[in-house]
């Protein structure tokens, strides 16, 4: 409802007290009851009211306002290319993809290794080059990694020796061949350590081109440098546009598996030179904006019965509703939407808008937040200036969606206060012949291995250190020497455990890590210690597939980070005496 003051303005001439309409003003109920329902009801005695309402108004002369009937639209699209990957206008630049992949499958599972090894072996025989399957199998034997665990059950180990007599690596084969490449990645040749006779030599070189490409095409291949940091826990990259000025666009933290334009910052100037922006123009019927219980167009308007605003629960202090409410009635029937196609990847920024009404009236519309002071949507911050937003939308090259497989390896991070540690607990990692392995090994961490002879009348026994698992890997803060003074790291040490296996072998381990989260840049894992808050987070690295809008498929291994449940104890105590009790032969373990 609207009301406006009265200005008194006096004219000596006529002498008489004149009013001025000088602006207009809302005019607010102010209820005593809680209950909505008297006031959305807008009970009335007589019918003509409203129609005295409505001279009142002005609206029995369609002075008001007018319907937008026509919009004129221009504007600049800019295209998006992903940095550290091909500048391709294909549907293949997804993001997602090329930002997460990580070290190709095969250096996860030894098995797929082999079974690239026997795809190239049948590569070989289909361009009848297969009298050299035994010379490649000489310079290429399968054998596991030094990390690699131990085989459990009887389906690991019979594989494991099938492939150790009949198989070759196809992981170092692959890795050969790469250096192999030129342009385009055309091979050039085949590696020095197999011998190929000079009548063989063309078919091996297109069994192996041939080869390549498949495994190549299989997954996605990792971005150099990696995107993922160790000492976030999350991805970081660059986006570079084309448009004059140069301004890209950097991803500071995504690590949730989903990527979308609030992810975005407007960053520094792309290395690359900047191209000329697409102009759009664009002539559109505005579209009313229309949602589910939406209330009526005008104010003594019946509206539908299953709306009912006044059974709106909540009260004077639920401010968040009933602004939300208060905005639908007041304001619900305002806004129009003109739709514009754009191509993923793209960024689109207005020029101009004008609409013209019923009346014929053109009216150029203003972007909203143009002051010092305004409001937007949908624009993206700087990066140096958060406050301040780069007036231009962006439409990112993400998937849709995408098929994720369980988990191939899981690590919780979570703070021990008891010990003054943080802890790393490899919950899962890869199996050695697919699927997954709980980390909990086959063999037992006792205390360290004693000599009793001579201490039988001892009354105290003194340990060096309580048990801890394997699979628990003690963090350690450190000063970070590249920050100010009091930035923490947490580093990932080893901590040496006496374990008895499953034969009665006792051994010493330093229980180094299976997986490849805690691995780290030459052996050194760290992480910032803000990273790590008291509830804790998990890190899994997981299969995931996508398609693009032509249909090609695209099949990588990334990661995704997600908060923990809490803190945790690991019982770890150093400098420990045990009592024996009379009598009693101190234990070995």
């Amino acid at each position: 409802m609207r009301s406006f003051y009265a200005a008194l303005k006096f004219d000596p001439n006529v002498a008489l007290v004149q009013p001025g309409v000088t602006r207009w003003h809302r005019l607010e109920a102010d209820p005593t009851a809680l209950d909505l329902e008297p006031g959305l009801a807008a009970r009335i005695a007589d019918p003509l009211w409203m129609i005295g309402r409505q001279w009142q108004f002005g609206e029995l002369r369609g002075e008001d306002a007018g319907t937008p009937i026509l919009a004129s639209l221009t504007g600049r699209s800019s295209r998006l290319a992903l940095r550290g990957t091909p500048a391709t206008d294909g549907a293949d630049t997804i993001w997602e993809p090329f930002v997460e992949a990580e070290e190709h499958p095969m250096s996860a599972y030894p098995a797929l290794a082999a079974q690239a090894g026997l795809d190239f072996e049948r590569a070989l025989l289909d361009e009848g080059a297969a009298m050299l399957i035994p010379a490649v199998r000489s310079a290429y034997p399968f054998a596991r990694l030094e990390n690699d665990p131990e085989p459990e059950g009887r389906e690991e180990r019979l594989t494991l020796a099938l492939f150790q007599d009949a198989a070759l690596d196809g992981a170092r084969l692959l890795s050969d061949l790469r250096a192999l490449c030129a342009g385009q990645g055309a091979l050039t040749g085949l590696p020095a350590a197999i011998a190929v006779p000079a009548g063989l030599a063309a078919n091996a070189l297109r069994a192996a081109q041939a080869w390549l490409e498949d495994w190549d095409e299989a997954f996605v291949q990792p971005a150099d440098p990696a995107a993922w940091s160790d000492r976030r826990l999350e991805y970081h990259f660059d986006v570079d546009t084309d448009a004059p000025g140069g301004q890209s666009l950097h991803v500071e933290e995504y690590a949730d598996g989903r990527l979308d334009w609030w992810s975005l910052r407007v960053g520094k100037p792309s290395p690359g030179p900047a191209a000329q922006p697409v102009q759009v123009t664009a002539t559109r019927i505005p579209v009313p904006v229309r949602y589910a219980g939406m209330p009526a167009n005008r104010y003594f308007e019946f509206e539908d019965g299953a709306v009912n605003f006044a059974a709106t629960s909540g009260g004077p202090t639920s401010i968040a509703g009933m602004l939300v409410l208060e905005y639908a009635l007041a304001a619900g029937t305002d806004w129009f939407h003109l739709p514009l196609t754009l191509d993923y990847g793209q960024t689109f920024t207005v020029d101009s808008l004008t609409v013209r009404d019923t009346f014929g009236r053109p009216a150029t519309i203003e972007r909203t937040g143009a002051g010092a002071d305004g409001w937007s949507m949908f624009e993206l911050a700087m990066a140096d200036a958060p406050d301040t937003s780069a007036r231009t939308f962006v439409l990112p090259a993400v998937v849709a969606q995408t098929l994720e497989g369980a988990p191939i390896e899981e690590v919780a991070f979570f703070r021990d206060e008891m010990a003054n540690l943080v802890w790393a607990t490899e919950r899962t990692v890869p199996g050695l012949v697919g699927g997954t392995r709980a980390r909990a090994s086959a063999s037992r961490v006792v205390h360290q291995e004693l000599d009793v002879t001579g201490l039988v009348d001892a009354a105290y026994l003194y340990r060096m250190q309580t048990p801890v698992p394997l699979d628990w890997h003690p963090m350690v803060a450190t000063q970070d020497p590249d920050r100010p003074l009091g930035t923490v790291l947490f580093r990932r040490k080893l901590l040496r455990r006496t374990t008895i296996g499953a034969d009665g072998a006792v051994a010493v381990t330093d229980g180094a890590p299976r997986g490849r989260i805690l691995a780290g840049d030459d052996g050194v894992f760290q992480v910032e210690e803000n990273e790590i808050p008291r509830s804790g987070v998990v890190v899994t690295r997981s299969f995931q597939m996508a398609r693009t809008v032509d249909g090609r498929r695209l099949l990588w291994l990334g990661r995704s980070k997600r908060p923990g449940i809490g803190e945790g104890a690991s019982g770890l105590r150093f400098d420990v005496m045990t009592p024996v009790a009379p009598g009693e032969e101190p234990p070995v373990a």
